[in-house]
């Protein structure tokens, strides 16, 4: 498989404490479309910073910020499974970022830093009626695992493994 040539301009950084705002808003404006879902819908801001600040500087958590350009386009986490048992996947970009190819672009460089640094396997949760999500994952290595979704209505994928030079 060949690897997504990077966007002219794409940089993924690590989240820093000012990056609170805009991931709260990213993350409000895809609860308020439905993209995702979560127990957290109602998250307070407040609430949201206390869990941010933990976030970022968690050494057993990748958290990156896509920019293009110096403008945030969104954010990339690899956050360890409650299993100890690998790392999901979870990406989420702004409306106007969305099938810029910016996604697909970060997706693939955010996975094989992490990879780099250990953070494997990979899984991605996505659900079944998020057919764009799906089609990025797959194109960046993902595969499902099993053909039926959970009761609530996700699929796991796991990524193949990468080699690197």
């Amino acid at each position: 498989m060949s690897a997504a040539r990077p966007k002219a301009g794409l940089v993924l950084r690590r989240a820093t404490l000012s990056d609170a705002g805009p991931v709260w808003q990213c993350r409000q404006a895809l609860l308020d479309s439905s993209a995702i879902q979560t127990s957290a819908s109602d998250e307070p801001f407040e609430t949201h910073v206390a869990w941010f600040s933990c976030a970022v500087n968690d050494s057993v958590r990748l958290f990156l910020i896509i920019e293009k350009d110096s403008n945030w386009l969104g954010y990339l986490r690899f956050d360890p499974q409650d299993t100890n048992d690998g790392y999901r996947v979870s990406i989420a970009l702004h409306a106007d970022a969305r099938g810029s190819g910016m996604g697909r672009a970060a997706l693939m460089d955010g996975c094989a830093r992490a990879e780099l640094a250990g953070f494997t396997p990979l899984f991605a949760d996505i659900s079944v009626t998020n057919q764009a999500s799906r089609r990025i994952f797959e194109k960046c290595g993902f595969i499902p695992l099993g053909s039926e979704p959970s009761s609530e209505g996700f699929q796991r994928f796991m990524r193949e493994r990468q080699s690197y030079p």
